[in-house]
């Protein structure tokens, strides 16, 4: 791609995001947009530079052997494991760096749904194969994994870095199968706007996997983010939680605080219990399958106390 070009194709790219704009969403709601599926496309020849906009594709890039040439920058501090990797600034609103992107000069660009307004910008500037990939379930990783290495060239390795982890989830849930299901309230946002994960989650799909029943079983999903369904003070009530599950943007502890000292809350079984666990948002918000071993055996700790997060043994 020429000089000229590339500063002719990010002014067009620009003009034409300043037309699509970006939806207004509130601070305590997901940021997602509503996408149209269209079939995948694959380019004829592996990818070499690959700028990743999705944190997880970062992680799972690695384990294939694929050094990104941009990766995103996230909340906090940047994963150790990133840490010699150029970053890309990136926010909801303006979505990610075109200037960046034009001088990484990628084949490949890996982004999610949150930033779907923005792919047609990100195609104009860098005539790069763009991969719009989600993780909301254990086996979108499977099959994200399956579709790095067919872009990358790595199809063996990705295949091996299945097996290993069908391995790992099954030497996770073993200890757990046959014990006494919890009723399991996860809840993302704050006390005054809050959201229950649903079945259809990867947090809610590990809560199964290890014997739990997420509640409440039914719930309209969030218009724009349906690993999510809006929940009311009365639905929490209704839920009876055995186990409640906090996660949200910041500090999930000091929302779980909250919670314990709210007046409708104590009358919860699970806050009455002391069962109200605060899990990481970087595992199941911002990188969701990015560790997917380190984030099962995470809920299975919230679920069943005697299990250590580090390990497969019981303390």
């Amino acid at each position: 791609m020429t000089y000229r070009r590339s500063v002719h194709a990010l002014l067009v790219a620009i003009a034409g995001v300043c037309i699509i704009g970006v939806p207004e969403t509130t601070a305590s709601e997901p940021n997602r947009v509503k996408t149209t599926p269209k079939a995948a496309s694959t380019p004829e020849a592996p990818c070499e530079r690959v700028a990743a906009v999705a944190p997880f594709a970062v992680d799972m890039l690695l384990k294939l052997g694929v050094r990104p040439v941009l990766v995103p920058m996230v909340p906090g501090t940047q994963p150790e494991s990133w840490a010699e990797l150029d970053t890309l600034r990136l926010t909801h609103r303006a979505g990610p760096n075109l200037e960046q992107l034009v001088a990484a000069s990628p084949d490949l660009v890996v982004t999610t749904s949150t930033y779907a307004a923005f792919t047609r910008a990100i195609e104009r500037v860098t005539d790069a194969h763009v991969e719009t990939l989600d993780i909301r379930s254990v086996d979108d990783v499977r099959t994200t994994f399956r579709r790095l290495g067919v872009l990358t060239g790595r199809v063996a390795e990705a295949e091996k870095a299945i097996i290993t982890l069908n391995e790992e989830i099954e030497a996770v849930r073993a200890p757990t199968k046959d014990r006494e299901p919890q009723r399991v309230l996860a809840v993302f946002g704050s006390v005054a706007s809050m959201y229950a994960f649903r079945t259809e989650s990867l947090l809610g799909e590990m809560v199964q996997m290890l014997g739990g029943q997420i509640v409440p079983e039914r719930g309209e999903p969030h218009a724009l983010y349906r690993e999510l369904s809006p929940i009311s003070l009365e639905g929490v009530i209704a839920a009876r939680p055995d186990v409640v599950l906090v996660l949200a943007h910041g500090s999930s502890q000091a929302i779980a605080d909250e919670i314990m000292k709210h007046p409708v809350w104590s009358r919860v079984p699970a806050v009455q219990a002391g069962r109200l666990v605060s899990l990481p948002e970087e595992q199941f918000v911002l990188r969701p399958g990015s560790d997917t071993l380190e984030s099962l055996r995470v809920v299975r700790a919230a679920l069943y106390p005697e299990f250590d997060v580090v390990t497969d043994a019981s303390k």
